[in-house]
């Protein structure tokens, strides 16, 4: 969650922001398995088994999350100076940034890589 605030997004998709409330939850579990006493170890081990598969899919998905940002990012930027040469390449781009302003970032890293390679074939835009 703090490595998310630091990227200082306008938005976290709903999916994320979901996952980060189930971590909680899990959490507050197992602090209240661990509170109770006498100390029950097979409920502290199952709900702390559970905690830790919540945590490592929202850590799994927000590792993906920001992948998708970063190529996006990186892709647009270095298609961006084809925009004004190619109607095609303009609408990708655009559609690209609007989705990515509403934190579909997967789909946004999707259509700046369309426009990218369209570069590619178009204008010899070099991988790097």
């Amino acid at each position: 969650e703090q490595l998310l605030k630091r990227l200082h997004l306008s938005k976290v998709p709903y999916s994320v922001s979901s996952n980060i409330q189930i971590c909680r939850q899990a959490i507050d579990t197992v602090e209240e398995a661990l509170g109770e006493a006498p100390l029950k170890m097979q409920e502290v081990d199952h709900v702390l088994k559970e905690a830790k598969e919540h945590v490592s899919e929202l850590l799994e998905q927000a590792a993906e999350m920001i992948r998708d940002i970063r190529l996006a990012e990186d892709k647009i930027q270095r298609t961006n100076r084809f925009r004004r040469y190619d109607k095609e390449i303009a609408r990708l781009l655009q559609t690209a940034e609007d989705v990515f302003r509403e934190a579909e970032y997967g789909e946004a890293h999707e259509l700046a890589d369309q426009a990218f390679r369209l570069a590619q074939e178009r204008y010899g835009l070099d991988v790097e």
